[in-house]
């Protein structure tokens, strides 16, 4: 049950907001993965926190604001590094 299962939570609202960014419906998958990221934040989990950044950024580079495109994409990558090392990061953002 997702109520009981704050990861599997997360991961549907992530999930959602695939399908909406899928469907090009790229402006409201927006705050699902905003939403995604605050409770990756609560719940401390950097992968699930650099998924959701990188998410966002996907999002941001297609709806044409690169700054907050870049921005998150930073993070993202930040995390990452910082979880399992420059080798795996690159490998993320590639």
């Amino acid at each position: 049950d997702a109520r009981a299962d704050p990861a599997l939570r997360m991961t549907l609202v992530r999930m959602r907001g695939n399908v909406l960014f899928r469907r090009e419906r790229i402006l409201e998958a927006v705050p699902y993965y905003e939403c995604a990221l605050s409770m990756s934040e609560s719940a401390g989990n950097a992968q699930a926190e650099a998924i959701a950044q990188n998410n966002l950024g996907s999002a941001w580079r297609r709806l044409g604001e690169p700054q907050l495109a870049l921005g998150a994409l930073d993070r993202a990558l930040t995390l990452q590094t910082q979880r399992s090392g420059l080798l795996y990061a690159n490998t993320m953002m590639n």
